[in-house]
C-alpha cells in the first residue's frame, strides 16, 4: 500500500533533504514531539501553528489546510 503525502508535505520533505535536516531535528528547533510534527507533516493531524512554524523556518509557502491534509 502507497503512502499518501499532500502537497505541503512533500514540499516539507524536499527542504528537511534540501537543508540535510530530519524531522527530529525540525521538531527539536520547534519544540514538537517528532511523532506529532510527522503526523502534521502526513496530514494526518492539522495545526496551523505548526504549519506556519514549519513553512516559515524552512523558507516555503503556507498552504490552506486542504493542501496539508490528506
Amino acid at each position: 500500500m502507497a503512502v499518501y503525502t499532500p502537497k505541503w508535505g512533500k514540499e516539507v520533505k524536499k527542504a528537511l533533504i534540501d537543508n540535510d535536516l530530519s524531522v527530529a531535528d525540525l521538531a527539536v528547533t520547534l519544540s514538537c514531539s517528532r511523532i506529532y510534527l510527522s503526523n502534521v507533516i502526513h496530514g494526518r493531524e492539522y495545526s496551523s501553528e505548526i504549519v506556519t512554524k514549519v513553512s516559515r523556518q524552512l523558507n516555503i509557502p503556507e498552504m490552506g489546510m486542504c493542501d496539508v491534509l490528506r
